[in-house]
């Protein structure tokens, strides 16, 4: 990992991680470098990370998968707390077809960009774009913006709420 996606990691990271509550069965989609599950394994009560790019390893209550979403893990059956998606969904073209099976209860906390790329399938202009989206997936839905690194401008909107019935 390059030193300024690094500090983008640690970015997103520090934004969502005091979100996580004790106790939390956590899922972490896109969790690379298991820097999140770290983070948060001395206070969630399990912790499983997936991604396409990840090592394969099971050390105690944390547990990384190699795979994709919505793919390699249907979530059925799956029990969590929460789901963290950080830099993830901007890259996904199915993105409301894998929120839309994250079970009902479920909190979830997203990161989007507001900046296009060339491996981004969309980004956001501001809040209410990202609320637009995904806001009817999710009850006590909020959405914050934070800044990003390289820019003025580049902003990242980190969302929070509880997955509910609804099916796209």
């Amino acid at each position: 990992m390059k030193q300024l996606d690094r500090a983008l990691q640690t970015l997103r990271i520090n934004q969502a991680e005091t979100f996580v509550r004790p106790g939390d069965r956590l899922l972490d989609i896109g969790c690379f470098d298991r820097t999140m599950l770290q983070r948060v394994a001395g206070r969630v009560s399990c912790a499983v990370g997936i991604d396409p790019l990840a090592t394969p390893s099971k050390d105690g209550t944390v547990e990384v998968v190699r795979g994709t979403v919505p793919g390699d893990h249907p979530f059925q059956g799956a029990s969590f707390d929460c789901i963290t998606m950080l830099a993830v969904l901007e890259h996904i073209q199915d993105d409301l077809i894998v929120l839309n099976r994250f079970p009902a209860g479920t909190r979830c906390l997203c990161t989007v960009p507001n900046f296009p790329y060339e491996s981004h399938v969309r980004h956001f202009r501001d809040p209410g774009e990202v609320t637009a989206r995904y806001g009817s997936f999710f009850g006590d839905f909020d959405v914050a913006g934070f800044k990003g690194t390289q820019s003025r401008g580049e902003m990242y909107f980190l969302f929070d709420g509880v997955r509910n019935d609804y099916r796209a």
